[in-house]
């Protein structure tokens, strides 16, 4: 999953969670402005599950691996590996 792909998907359970699509770089804070709620981030993580054929671990799920559209991407790349 490239980090485009991550952000379109990021932008995609966004849009379900709230019904907005915010403009997003790759370095904006996800968590801490209320993008990716509790719901919102929980439906992420589902997703990315789902995509990459991998459980991912509760202790994962940390504002470092979630906080942006970046970490998000590089968390993955970490998996994949």
């Amino acid at each position: 999953m490239t980090p485009a792909e991550v952000g379109e998907l990021v932008h995609e359970v966004i849009l379900e969670a709230s019904g907005q699509r915010p403009q997003l770089g790759p370095r904006d804070d996800l968590i801490g402005s209320g993008h990716l709620d509790s719901l919102a981030l929980m439906q992420l993580i589902v997703r990315l599950q789902s995509a990459l054929g991998v459980d991912l671990d509760i202790s994962d799920v940390t504002e470092e691996n979630f906080g942006t559209i970046e970490a998000i991407a590089r968390f993955i790349e970490r998996q994949a590996a």
